[in-house]
């Protein structure tokens, strides 16, 4: 009973910290999203998707490389296209399905794309089939093991089949436990699942291979970088293998070239973002989420590199040119300090890169990034527990703000949505329209494990949501103040509830905004009314509000407010002054 109790008051404490959290982020947009299904879209590009054989895919991501022609990128993808007509072994039992969908051979690849033309409908997916086997295998591989070299292996794996011995298919989940596996995978075939979560016969996650990518051409369309993760399944590694670095990928036939397949290509370790074993908890940067050119015309050349370091987003810049030449020496980051700094003075395989600063701390890890010149903003869509939120910022280093878009619709899945998982969401500027200015696909997986989905084409299968602004032009005229919408929210209680939100920093722990602010008056020599700017700006999510409340923060801070001590005693130095930690 008291079990049960703890539990229901921790459920209603989370449901009432996402609606506040929902009403908050509500009062600092003054504009309004709808949200619904792009199901003319959906089906334009995905709608013959499964009778050419791909049957979905993860990691989505797009971009364009010339004369209309956009590639879309995929992580794991699913297929029962074969080479030849030889089945064999459990690929001959009927009723089986791969994703779902009636098949009778699937193969899973860690990457495969399609090439978009603006004036046609569907996308036109491309596979590679192994020369040895005639099954699909992924369409990039990274160098030799250790990242030696530049040119693609030849990978030991002779296929990326999910169906070949020793596989058995239609399986239970028992006799897959008692049997030492991780239980059953319902999208493949019920076979027994292990570590490496494919069936047992499947070889493609244990050695090196490419997975989550982004990509950009050169304005001639000639030539084409993409940032990809290196990973390969490992019991030692930080997150079994996920991650083991970063790559760019530099491909020069993107012009002459027939398809993806067809591409001419070499790859390079990004110095410092490799992983080792003792990187447990002090996980080194990476800059494969997403890059984006700078659409500065002094430097038509120039790349930002969106990337993480922990639970934050971080920034890099390189000359496109010296990127697909794999000069590393000419990237700059953006540093503690809040500068651009290139690489440290010691030998540049070692990986040394300075101290960054954070942009903000992320709530899903897939991102993409552009600059929208309809709002003259840098986008960044995220999501979490089924809400959208857009990160808009007017430079590329911020500070972002964060815009409520709404709920995940119910549509998009055809389905309860209570039964599925989503983590990521992209953009898709190419899409988009009068009718939808922002294109997002999104790719859920189906929690329940005792049933199938009602439908096949939903599960790891990129779904997309068409969001559209009531006022467009608002969100190129910034956040509006709670004053300007009328709201009378600006009361000393409620002023007195935002100075004493909590926020955290990775150097300085947890803080009320007001400790934040007595502090920087302290110790940095400035007023309370600068010291609440700063912390505003810094915290916007937490803090921003005192910013849009300011005539009553003044007020309160002249009627000489009282406080406890608690509120004003740090253990350490919280950072409010715009600065990142020291501790990066």
């Amino acid at each position: 009973a008291h079990l049960k109790l703890v539990l229901a008051i921790t459920w209603v404490a989370t449901m009432f910290v996402t609606v506040l959290c929902l009403q908050v982020l509500a009062a600092q947009s003054s504009v309004n999203f709808t949200t619904s299904a792009a199901t003319k879209l959906q089906n334009a590009l995905f709608g013959t998707a499964a009778m050419s054989g791909w049957l979905g895919g993860d990691h989505v991501s797009s971009f364009r490389i010339n004369d209309g022609r956009y590639v879309w990128t995929f992580g794991d993808s699913l297929s029962n296209l074969t080479d030849d007509a030889i089945k064999v072994g459990p690929e001959a039992t009927e009723g089986a399905t791969c994703n779902f969908f009636p098949a009778r051979s699937c193969a899973m690849p860690t990457n495969t794309f399609a090439v978009w033309q603006s004036s046609s409908a569907g996308l036109r997916f491309n596979t590679k089939f192994d020369a040895r086997t005639g099954r699909p295998t992924s369409i990039v591989w990274p160098p030799d093991w250790g990242g030696s070299g530049q040119k693609p292996k030849v990978p030991s794996c002779d296929s990326c089949s999910l169906w070949v011995p020793p596989t058995i298919l239609g399986q239970k989940d028992a006799s897959c436990v008692a049997n030492g596996g991780q239980g059953v995978l319902l999208d493949k075939g019920s076979c027994c699942a292990t570590k490496s979560s494919g069936c047992p016969g499947y070889c493609c996650h244990d050695e090196l291979y490419f997975s989550e990518m982004t990509g950009t051409a050169n304005s001639n369309g000639d030539r084409l970088l993409l940032l990809a993760r290196l990973s390969k399944f490992s019991n030692v590694m930080p997150d079994k293998g996920k991650t083991f670095g970063t790559f760019a990928i530099s491909v020069s036939n993107t012009r002459s070239s027939n398809s993806p397949a067809d591409w001419d290509y070499r790859s390079s370790s990004m110095p410092g973002t490799t992983v080792w074993p003792w990187s447990q908890g002090h996980p080194p940067p990476q800059f494969f989420t997403a890059v984006s050119h700078a659409h500065a015309q002094s430097q038509p050349d120039l790349l930002y590199l969106l990337g993480t370091m922990g639970p934050y987003r971080v920034l890099a810049r390189a000359n496109m040119t010296n990127l697909l030449n794999f000069d590393w020496s000419r990237v700059e980051f953006w540093s503690k300090g809040l500068f651009w700094k290139p690489y440290g003075k010691e030998p540049l395989e070692n990986g040394s890169i300075p101290s960054l600063a954070p942009l903000w701390k992320f709530h899903s890890s897939e991102a993409s990034l552009h600059y929208d010149a309809r709002i003259s903003k840098w986008l960044v869509p995220e999501v979490s527990d089924k809400v959208i939120v857009f990160r808009v910022a007017s430079v590329i280093t911020g500070p972002y703000r964060m815009m409520l878009v709404g709920r995940v619709p119910e549509d998009v899945v055809g389905s309860d949505l209570s039964h599925w998982d989503v983590n990521s969401v992209k953009n898709h500027p190419e899409l988009a329209s009068e009718e939808c200015h922002w294109v997002l696909s999104m790719v859920f997986h189906w929690k329940p494990t005792y049933m199938m989905p009602p439908v096949p084409g939903v599960h790891h299968f990129p779904r997309l949501l068409c969001v559209k602004a009531d006022e467009l032009h608002a969100m190129g005229k910034g956040v509006s103040t709670l004053e300007q919408r009328g709201a009378s929210v600006c009361t000393g209680d409620f002023v007195k509830r935002v100075q004493s939100n909590v926020v955290c920093s990775d150097g300085d722990g947890c803080h009320s905004c007001h400790a934040r602010a007595a502090f920087i008056a302290t110790r940095k020599g400035k007023s309370l009314e600068e010291a609440y700017d700063n912390v505003a700006e810094r915290y916007p999510q937490g803090c921003g509000q005192l910013a849009q409340c300011k005539a009553e923060v003044v007020r309160s801070l002249a009627a000489g407010q009282a406080w406890g001590m608690q509120d004003t005693v740090v253990d350490k130095e919280p950072s409010g002054t715009g600065e990142a930690s020291a501790h990066w």
